[in-house]
């Protein structure tokens, strides 16, 4: 018999699969302990990427009160401007009121001689009227 068609004996076999058969393996399949590696990296990752979400959380619940406060003094800033205006409103229609009742008094004293033409241009002057 020739002796490539002699059976292979177990001992045979053994060393032509560590020699052989298992080093052509790994080189198409990835081992167990490069298994064990990509597991750790990718367990790695994903507390990477929870540690990330935990922080996007956070920052999403302090840009939200921030948001919030901001409104709120907003709200107190045009509720304050919107007395201011309603305040100018009155003052500004009371001068009127105060303008009108001057420029009735001024015209009476005038009239009556009780100012002279220095008073009332002196009264003129300061612009009330």
């Amino acid at each position: 018999m020739n002796n490539n068609n002699k059976p292979l004996t177990l001992e045979e076999l053994i060393k032509y699969n560590q020699e052989v058969f298992l080093p052509a393996l790994e080189n198409h399949f990835a081992t167990k302990k490069e298994f064990n590696g990509l597991k750790i990296e990718f367990n790695n990752l994903k507390l990477e990427f929870n540690d990330l979400r935990d922080e996007f959380y956070e920052f999403k619940n302090e840009f939200k009160e921030f948001k919030e406060a901001s409104l709120r003094n907003q709200d107190a800033i045009l509720k304050k401007i919107d007395i201011l205006i309603q305040e100018k409103t009155v003052i500004d229609y009371q001068k009127k009121k105060e303008r009108k009742m001057f420029e009735i008094i001024i015209g009476a004293l005038e009239k009556k001689n009780i100012l002279n033409n220095k008073q009332i241009k002196e009264i003129e002057k300061l612009g009330i009227l």
